[in-house]
């Protein structure tokens, strides 16, 4: 058998935290990558930690053991504050790159990592959008609701590109809504 490390992150808190969660498990049958034996028990890791990149190509590294990781309970999860991260105001817009290794007392490294996308200041100016957009009949026709739509429509070939894994198309997308939202008038959403 051999150790699979499994873990998530995700955006929580408006986009100004990340949430780490260790979910790798204890070994049974139906967890063979699983903590304990007959692989590795979590008492015999000494250093666990997260690489974080952003979409700026900024690295950024979490020391985990620090925060009682790892953890043999599925779903044990750490909110990062964005202090660890350079201390900006939200979480950037974009594909992220994180990796979790853990390293034993025999110097015997376990790594894995993931991509993830997040958009939730783009989902932002777009509910700003909507929210902006004029309901009264009597009232005179402007481009509110046109811009919405095309800002929504964007918006889902955007998330589209994130799930299929397309940064390129990704990224050329969200330049486009960027601009929209530049126009709308959306400066932020805190």
């Amino acid at each position: 058998m051999a150790l699979n490390l499994q873990f998530d992150i995700c955006v929580i808190n408006g986009c100004t935290q990340l949430q780490f969660s260790e979910n790798t498990g204890i070994y049974s049958l139906a967890n063979l990558g699983g903590w304990d034996d007959p692989n590795i028990p979590t008492s015999n890791i000494v250093s666990a930690t997260l690489l974080i990149k952003g979409p700026d190509n900024i690295e950024y590294t979490i020391d985990l053991k620090a925060e009682g990781f790892p953890s043999i309970v599925k779903g044990t999860s750490y909110n990062i504050p964005l202090s660890d991260m350079g201390n900006p105001t939200t979480i950037t817009d974009g594909q992220w790159y994180f990796v979790y290794t853990v390293v034993d007392d025999n110097d015997e490294v376990y790594s894995t990592g993931i991509y993830k996308y997040f958009t939730c200041n783009t989902r932002c100016c777009i509910s700003n959008m909507l929210a902006n957009v004029n309901t009264c009949d009597s009232c005179p026709q402007d481009d509110s609701e046109k811009e919405y739509l095309k800002a929504k429509t964007m918006f889902d070939s955007l998330e589209n590109a994130a799930e299929c894994g397309d940064n390129a198309t990704f990224t050329s997308i969200k330049k486009i809504i960027d601009k929209l939202c530049l126009n709308s008038g959306c400066k932020t959403c805190k």
